[in-house]
C-alpha cells in the first residue's frame, strides 16, 4: 500500500493547506460582528454626548443612569448590545463609551463623543481588559 504522500504533490500539498487554512474563518465572523456594532456604538456615544453637553443633569449622575437618560427617546439604540458590557463614562463635558465582552473580561471598542469616527477598535488589537485607555479632553482638542 502506497503512502498518502506518493499519491502526488496536490494531494500533499491539501494535506498541508487545509488545516492552515481551515481556522482562517474564524476570526473574520467575529470582524464583521464587530464592524456592524461601531455604527450603533457611535450613536449612543452621540446621544449620550448631547445628554450630558446640552442637558442640565447633576455631575454626580452614574454612567447607567445617563445611558438611560442619552436613549430614552429610542430605546432601540440599545438592542444590539444586549450580549455585551455597555459602559458610559463622564469625563468632564464628554461622554465616553466602552463596549466590553458579556463576561467583561475584554474590552471591544472605544468611543468618545467629540469624534465622529469610532476611536478604539480594541477587538483588532488583541486582547484589551475592560477599561479606557483614551482620554476624551484630549481627543476633543485634536478635534478643534
Amino acid at each position: 500500500m502506497k503512502s498518502i504522500f506518493h499519491q502526488g504533490p496536490i494531494v500533499c500539498l491539501l494535506l498541508v493547506l487545509l488545516p492552515t487554512l481551515g481556522g482562517c474563518g474564524l476570526g473574520d465572523r467575529h470582524d464583521q460582528e464587530y464592524q456592524q456594532l461601531a455604527p450603533a456604538l457611535t450613536k449612543v456615544t452621540s446621544a449620550a454626548e448631547a445628554t450630558i453637553r446640552y442637558e442640565n443633569h447633576p455631575a454626580n449622575l452614574d454612567g447607567q443612569t445617563l445611558l438611560a437618560l442619552a436613549t430614552a427617546h429610542d430605546a432601540s439604540l440599545l438592542e444590539p448590545f444586549s450580549q455585551y458590557q455597555l459602559h458610559l463614562f463622564r469625563i468632564e463635558d464628554h461622554a465616553l463609551l466602552l463596549l466590553c465582552s458579556a463576561d467583561g473580561e475584554r474590552a471591544l471598542m472605544e468611543d468618545s463623543g467629540c469624534t465622529a469616527k469610532l476611536d478604539k477598535q480594541h477587538w483588532q488589537q488583541g486582547t484589551h481588559p475592560c477599561e479606557t485607555s483614551i482620554a476624551p479632553a484630549n481627543i476633543c482638542l485634536d478635534e478643534l
